[in-house]
């Protein structure tokens, strides 16, 4: 006779921790380190969107973020003042995530993203136009606003968007009592400390900074730490792709001008 097993709740918090135990231990034997995450985990590609000025599909992980950028544009009407009026969506596709708080997590990261980008861009350089900025998670698998902020770096230097520096930003998190960077979709569920900071050129100062849960004000310096390390890594990375992408416009120009 076959006889069928029904997993309770309590069954299933109990494979929950279990896998958590073999995250941590995984995370552990790769010394958790961001070096090797910048090195293997990141993945882009300019260009996606033919029509828009600037565009890059961007994996971080198994969290992959296509972005268009287009402007600046002229605005029509009076706005509030003559700097260039910067225009942020972020969103997440219906088979990304199953989440019954999609929308409300796309707003909160769409004013962080918004935030984080006017605090980079030249206003001052294009007054009285917009650039429209559009970030999508295509797939979900966590440090989806850090993957977004890479993600809409690399394309506003795509669109030839004046810019500060280049910024980029990562996600930390506290995993049964092991500081771990890029966090998955695994380590970012429970009440433990989390925390996404934005650099400007690798630099160890943010210009964004959103951190959940209740933390321990060791635990914050060590997570800030953490991410300021990380991010000197996804600096270097975002650095090489514009340095890639910059040779081979010039290749493209270089070969109509014949």
């Amino acid at each position: 006779m076959l006889t069928a097993s029904v997993m309770t709740d309590e069954n299933l918090i109990k494979s929950e921790i279990l896998i958590l135990n073999l995250v941590s231990i995984r995370r552990q034997m790769d010394q958790c380190t961001m070096n090797k995450v910048a090195q293997k985990n990141i993945n882009f590609k300019f260009g996606q969107y033919p029509h828009a000025d600037g565009s890059v599909y961007y994996e971080q992980g198994c969290t992959k973020v296509m972005c268009a950028v287009y402007g600046p544009r002229q605005t029509r009407g009076r706005t509030s003042d003559d700097l260039c009026q910067i225009n942020c969506q972020f969103s997440l596709a219906s088979f990304a995530l199953k989440s019954r708080k999609k929308a409300q997590r796309s707003l909160e990261a769409g004013r962080l993203l918004e935030r984080t980008l006017k605090s980079v861009i030249d206003r001052a350089a294009y007054p009285k136009t917009r650039v429209d900025i559009f970030c999508e998670i295509i797939q979900g698998d966590g440090s989806h606003l850090a993957a977004c902020v890479n993600a809409a770096s690399l394309a506003l230097i795509d669109a030839g968007i004046p810019v500060k520096g280049i910024v980029s930003a990562v996600e930390c998190g506290v995993v049964h009592g092991h500081i771990c960077t890029d966090l998955n979709m695994l380590e970012t569920r429970g009440n433990s400390p989390k925390i996404v900071i934005a650099t400007l050129d690798g630099a160890r100062e943010s210009v964004m900074m959103d951190y959940k849960n209740n933390y321990h004000i060791n635990q914050l310096d060590k997570l800030i730490d953490a991410a300021f390390d990380a991010n000197e890594k996804i600096y270097g990375c975002l650095r090489q792709a514009i340095v890639e992408r910059t040779m081979e416009l010039q290749k493209y120009s270089a070969s109509n001008a014949l």
